[in-house]
């Protein structure tokens, strides 16, 4: 009995599963909730208590150094990029016909580089499956199918 094929699925399974989860802890994103203010006396007053947990310092998030599976990052990348991001759209020039209004990166710019961040080699198995050795069509030109596995 061959067992290599479910060494090759363990390991599939464990790139899969580290797959799974972000490299570092995201920062969650709060949301604040408004007061009600509809039913009470004294709207300045806020009812909800004051909590006396410490929030946890999270390190600033980051692509090119935290592996993030899901479809929602921390806006913290987003809004430290607001200038990078309207340099590009080119909003910081008024419109006008001069060369000053179009932004051409440079060559050795980071727009270029192409970095990924978890390149793992890949380990290519030994181990292959055998193919029978069994010739299914002889002829160069109008083989059966059927005829020839019979006849095999």
């Amino acid at each position: 009995m061959n067992i290599c094929n479910i060494e090759y699925d363990d390991e599939l399974n464990k790139r899969i599963y580290s797959r799974l989860y972000p490299s570092n802890t995201l920062k969650p994103l709060f949301e604040t909730r408004p007061v009600s203010t509809k039913y009470t006396f004294f709207q300045t007053v806020n009812e909800q208590p004051i909590h006396k947990t410490k929030e946890l310092q999270y390190k600033n998030y980051s692509p090119h150094e935290t592996f993030n599976p899901g479809n929602k990052a921390p806006i913290d990348y987003f809004i430290n990029n607001i200038d990078t991001e309207s340099v590009l759209r080119n909003q910081f020039m008024a419109l006008q016909k001069s060369s000053q209004s179009v932004y051409v990166p440079e060559l050795n710019s980071s727009l270029y580089e192409n970095h990924q961040m978890y390149h793992k080699p890949v380990t290519v198995t030994d181990c292959k499956t055998k193919l029978p050795e069994k010739d299914f069509a002889p002829a160069f030109f109008n083989n059966f199918t059927r005829y020839n596995l019979r006849n095999s």
